[in-house]
């Protein structure tokens, strides 16, 4: 009897959670949530990949190929961010990063 009623409780249980995982049982908000989430997180990556060149600066800590390091303190126009580490995001880049983070 104790089997049967654990077995009866959980098939229950599954029941209940099958029906709670199904996409078309999730309410139209978190759906929304989730879509858009996911929407983000995608032209976030593409943005970053396809358009780094648009958001962010070329800056390498180790040796380029002419053997010297980029410096954070050295001009952006001799490969280093001018002194503030965040220079190294353009105005594009801000915005890919805010999607990555939505």
């Amino acid at each position: 009897q104790d089997v049967e009623a654990l077995a009866l409780k959980m098939r229950f249980r599954d029941g209940v959670y099958t029906h709670v995982i199904e996409w078309a049982n999730v309410p139209c908000g978190p759906k929304v949530l989730i879509a858009t989430a996911a929407a983000l997180l995608v032209a976030a990556d593409y943005a970053s990949v396809m358009l780094s060149a648009s958001t962010f600066l070329p800056f390498n800590l180790g040796p380029s190929q002419t053997g010297q390091k980029s410096k954070i303190l050295d001009p952006v126009s001799e490969g280093g961010l001018g002194g503030s580490a965040t220079a190294i995001v353009m105005p594009l880049g801000w915005v890919v990063i805010v999607m990555f983070a939505a």
